[in-house]
């Protein structure tokens, strides 16, 4: 099951795991609005998500290796940039999961990442 936040997949597929989550969390007409915050800020998280990764690809071989400062300068604004999209996410999440019934909490509370083994 897909998880709330967190666990990107493959790039491109954010709209099959909020189709995913939607259809498990078994969203109801009235939460529509909630939901397509939580949605918006999901696709905008995917998308900052690839954008980074296709900046790291684009790197390639040509480029000489960073220096130890440059690579913890990088690493800091990567975090920097999650942190941020942690933050956009969750301010959505919170009234989505307050508009939740009982049985959708459980059902949010149970989902975790899968991951390749």
């Amino acid at each position: 099951m897909t998880p709330l936040v967190g666990c990107h997949g493959a790039r491109g597929d954010a709209e099959a795991r909020l189709a995913s989550l939607r259809a498990t969390l078994r969203i109801t007409s009235s939460q529509e609005g909630v939901w397509n915050a939580y949605a918006d800020a999901y696709r905008a998280n995917a998308a900052h998500m690839g954008a980074g990764m296709m900046r790291m690809e684009a790197g390639g071989e040509a480029s000489p290796p960073p220096s130890v400062v440059d690579r913890l300068r990088h690493h800091e604004m990567m975090m920097s940039r999650h942190m941020a999209s942690l933050q956009a996410l969750r301010a959505t999440i919170e009234p989505l999961y307050a508009s939740f019934s009982t049985e959708q909490k459980t059902t949010a509370d149970a989902l975790r990442c899968e991951r390749p083994s």
